[in-house]
């Protein structure tokens, strides 16, 4: 009777030790498993499962960027289009009235557009150009051109372009727009022009 429980014994000790060693545990509750069987296609597969899902990952990022950078050049393209745009309509000039550096209600109108352009484009800076027609003299058409492109920049300070973004310079009589000595040819010359820097 004491060999039988011996041996009984010794059989479960060596299951309990068999499953230690080869078992995997399922649910809390160990179950036998043939030594020496080795996981290693477990893992290779899911490495490779890894490195798939890596590689459709890095290309999803690479078609995004891309997208990205052709999104980003259309719209630089479709700015610099909306740009070139509104500097056509920026170099619009104003005109006086004979001997006046007064801003006509036209003139007030012109400089409303290029205030909203400069306030959109906030790192343009501008030049204001002062012009007389031939009549006075030379001192007297400079100083008149200057009194001309300062009351143009006032009024664009006055609607929040910074003074700093905008400097003057009087032509006077020097440069015309037309030639000719009548009214027609005078009107023309009585202006300010606005040129980007």
């Amino acid at each position: 009777m004491g060999m039988r429980r011996l041996t009984f014994f010794l059989v479960i000790v060596v299951l309990v030790l068999l499953t230690a060693a080869c078992g995997v545990k399922k649910r809390g509750v160990p179950t036998v498993e043939p030594c020496g069987v080795s996981t290693d296609t477990d893992v290779a597969l899911s490495q490779a499962e890894q490195d798939r899902l890596a590689a459709e990952r890095d290309a999803l990022r690479a078609k995004e960027m891309a997208e990205r950078d052709a999104m980003s050049a259309k719209q630089r393209e479709m700015m610099q289009a909306q740009y070139r745009q509104a500097m056509g309509a920026f170099t619009t000039m104003i005109y006086y009235a004979f001997d006046s550096a007064d801003l006509s209600s036209e003139a007030q109108r012109i400089l409303r557009e290029k205030a909203d352009f400069l306030k959109k484009y906030p790192d343009t800076r501008i030049v204001i150009e002062g012009h007389c027609d031939e009549r006075g003299s030379n001192e007297y058409n400079l100083a008149l051109g200057e009194r001309r492109a300062e009351s143009a920049k006032k009024f664009l300070v006055d609607l929040g372009v910074a003074s700093s973004r905008m400097s003057t310079i009087s032509y006077g009589e020097e440069k015309p727009a037309a030639m000719g000595h009548g009214e027609d040819a005078w009107s023309l010359n009585r202006r300010s022009e606005f040129a980007v820097e």
